[in-house]
């Protein structure tokens, strides 16, 4: 139904809301042509949400347009027919929001018209079809060639064939003359193959067949796919070549059930078996009707469930169950009443005479004979007024009334070769030898019994090659089947391997969190001793200082210094384990100024010893993780101020720009900057430039950085010349990282003939 909805917003220009309602709209597209129904309603509702927020009402229209798409395709797709009125009701509304007639509108009031038709409501149909036409739509393409095709099925709809190519063709015609949109193109191959299948143009249908398959393929269109196949399937069914038709049913049915288009899926079971029935292999035309009727019976429309029952009591009579055929006639012939369906009805009644014949119920059979005789002239030369005859023949045989058998069986014959029905024919024949024989003319009895044998040998050879044809197919399946089974066997053992690379992250995993613990204890449990050394240290330098050399206090001055370094070491060790770690980290609207206030509050006391002088752009409010983001201005704001020329006050410039969905803010010093060889080391753990002498600190604030960055799924870098200063630029998404869905949350996450 329809294109993908687009929109003329540039993304760039569009609020935060209309952003995230366009993601929605394009996650529920993607859903849609899955035909994952659930999960396209689901992000549809949730971008029509946002934008009762935003008030974009043209963005508003168009989600209220796709709801009604999907509804339209369910419909489709699962013979909810209730959908088409929630469908009508979205459109409506739709329609309200717009203050000018412009293409929008008509694209929307055309999808309704368009669901009039799959409701059969052919005149409300045509009122929107034709105050579009009034308006001069031409000048919008797509739109135009939409309304044409929208026309061509109007007409398809109602029979009217000729009129549905010459509209269907005018949209052909337009879409090749401007070059337009090769998705419009494949609509227009497909309408046209629905065409000439009811046209019986088979030449045509191999034609845009063909196309069609090229097509969906290029656009990973499934149903498109299925369309073109059974196309294909329906022309190498004509021309009698089963196995080919086999093979495009089969394509095709894989194609249905992939997007469980459980009409599609029902039309290829239903030809399958027919082709099996035509290959004298009844048990698996059985099998497949029976499948549908069972399966799918809620898709199937009434005529379709009525000849797949008089198909299945065709097959149980010519393989002698009996009981088993009438059961299946007589619920086809409820039905039919049902229905009024009059030439059904003779061809049912024929049927049931011929197997209550076979019952040697000749009085019961000659009344339903009687009924079908009176229904066949009341509606013409209909398909099983041969059957009709030829059993009304044979019952005056078994009566002994040769002559009217005579009369019957002859009609049989004549109206068995206009249906070429040949096994009827074949019945005649031996039925009009066997007359003969009875009348004591046994030349003309000769006669009919060699043309008897002649076309039943003819059948017989003929039955022969499809029974050869079918165990080729049979083959033919069998090997491919193998080729999947190959297939699955190599995706399991594909799949064994990803659970066992999961296994192993998993092991990683713990691993680093065992690394991650250990270095907290380490850092942690290491402070106590540390402790204790540094104070009795400096007990035994206060308590025996008289009794200590100018040595010894110096000796001791080492020892303060060492376990003060060895502290600051430890914290900013136990700082990097714990950094960001995953079930600590809150995704929240974080503003930036803020952040960077209460840092320059905390170093207030070094930018006043110093006479720094800080000047500070207007800063974003993002969505991030707060206690990460102050750590990572702390070091940067902290080392612009530590690593400052002497007799140099520190200045210190934070810039902010936005980029490509990203927030930059940058860091700019006046310090005595970093050497080129030494910009890409200085963001690994421990690595120090200065001796601890010129600049204090532990090696660990940059790698620090480098961590809470890859956290954030930010970005770092460094901009430096020796001696000339040091700009040191952050990158923070402005989005925050979507979560991973787990695999549970993921899976719950026809063409008309």
């Amino acid at each position: 139904m329809g294109n993908p909805i687009t929109t003329s917003h540039h993304l760039g220009a569009m609020s935060k809301d209309i952003r995230s309602a366009m993601r929605e709209l394009n996650e529920a597209e993607l859903s849609l042509s899955q035909r994952r129904f659930s999960d396209s309603m689901e992000s549809a509702h949730v971008a029509l949400e946002m934008t009762d927020k935003f008030g974009d009402d043209t963005t508003k229209a168009q989600i209220l347009q796709f709801i009604a798409r999907i509804n339209n395709i369910k419909a489709r797709y699962n013979n909810e027919v209730n959908l088409y009125q929630e469908s009508l009701e979205h459109l409506n509304a739709a329609l309200t929001l717009f203050l000018d007639k412009k293409e929008d509108y008509w694209d929307i009031l055309l999808d309704k018209g368009k669901t009039f038709l799959l409701q059969e409501k052919f005149e409300n149909a045509k009122i929107i079809f034709d105050e579009i036409l009034a308006e001069n739509v031409e000048d919008y393409s797509t739109l135009y060639v939409n309304l044409l095709l929208a026309i061509s099925d109007f007409h398809y709809l109602q029979n009217h064939y000729d009129d549905a190519i010459e509209y269907a063709e005018e949209a052909l015609d337009k879409i090749n003359d401007q070059q337009l949109d090769e998705r419009q193109l494949l609509e227009c191959y497909s309408q046209l193959v629905k065409i000439y299948l009811r046209r019986h143009e088979y030449g045509k249908i191999l034609e845009y067949g063909n196309k069609t398959i090229e097509l969906s393929r290029k656009f990973e269109d499934s149903e498109k796919e299925f369309v073109g196949l059974n196309a294909i399937a329906v022309y190498h069914g004509t021309k009698y070549d089963f196995k080919m038709a086999m093979l495009n049913f089969r394509n095709a049915l894989d194609k249905s059930l992939e997007i469980n288009y459980r009409y599609g899926t029902a039309y290829c079971l239903i030809n399958i078996g027919t082709i099996y029935a035509n290959l004298f292999n009844y048990n698996e035309a059985l099998d497949r009707y029976t499948t549908v009727l069972d399966d799918y019976e809620d898709v199937l429309d009434e005529s379709t469930g009525l000849i797949i029952m008089n198909n299945v009591g065709n097959i149980y009579f010519t393989v002698g169950r009996l009981d088993e055929a009438l059961d299946y006639f007589q619920r086809a012939l409820n039905m039919a009443n049902s229905m009024n369906y009059t030439e059904m009805r003779a061809h049912i009644m024929a049927q049931i005479s011929r197997t209550l014949v076979a019952q040697k119920k000749y009085q019961e059979a000659l009344e339903y004979a009687f009924e079908s005789e009176a229904l066949i002239e009341e509606s013409g030369n209909i398909e099983g007024k041969q059957i009709n005859f030829i059993t009304l023949g044979n019952i005056y045989y078994k009566l002994g009334d040769f002559d009217l058998a005579m009369k019957y069986v002859g009609k049989g014959i004549v109206s068995s070769k206009q249906m070429k029905d040949t096994v009827s024919e074949i019945r005649g024949y031996r039925l009009m030898s066997n007359i003969f024989k009875k009348k004591g003319n046994f030349e003309k009895a000769l006669d009919y019994q060699l043309i008897y044998s002649q076309a039943q040998e003819k059948y017989a050879m003929e039955q022969r090659n499809r029974q050869i044809m079918d165990i080729e197919i049979r083959y033919d399946i069998q090997k491919k089947e193998q080729e999947i089974e190959l297939l699955t066997k190599y995706q399991n053992t594909l799949i064994r391997q990803r659970n066992k690379i999961a296994e192993q992250n998993a092991e990683l995993m713990e691993a680093n969190q065992e690394l991650k613990q250990f270095a907290y204890v380490v850092s942690h449990d290491l402070k106590e001793p540390l402790r204790m050394i540094g104070s009795y240290s400096q007990l035994i330098q206060k308590r025996y200082a008289e009794d200590l050399d100018e040595s010894s206090g110096e000796f001791f001055n080492y020892v303060n210094e060492g376990v003060d370094r060895m502290t600051k070491l430890l914290n900013d060790l136990l700082k990097y384990a714990t950094v960001g770690r995953q079930e600590e980290m809150e995704w929240e609207e974080v503003d930036l100024n803020d952040v960077l206030d209460v840092t320059l509050f905390n170093l207030s006391l070094v930018i006043k010893e110093s006479n720094a002088e800080i000047k500070k752009e207007k800063l974003p409010t993002i969505i991030s993780t707060r206690s990460l983001i102050s750590q990572l201005f702390q070091n940067l704001v902290g080392n612009a101020l530590k690593f400052n020329k002497p007799d140099t006050p520190p200045r210190v410039v934070i810039g902010y720009k936005k980029k490509n969905n990203m927030h930059y803010i940058s860091f700019a010093d006046n310090g005595i900057g970093i050497p080129e060889d030494a910009q890409e080391r200085i963001f690994v753990i421990f690595q120090r430039l200065h001796k601890r002498s010129s600049y204090e600190g532990t090696g660990l604030g940059l790698s620090i950085c480098m961590k809470i960055i890859k956290k954030l799924k930010g970005t770092i870098s460094v901009e430096s010349e020796e001696g000339q200063g040091a700009v040191f630029t952050i990158g923070l998404p402005a989005e925050p990282p979507r979560r991973r869905v787990t695999d549970k949350e993921d899976s719950q996450n026809l063409l008309d003939t």
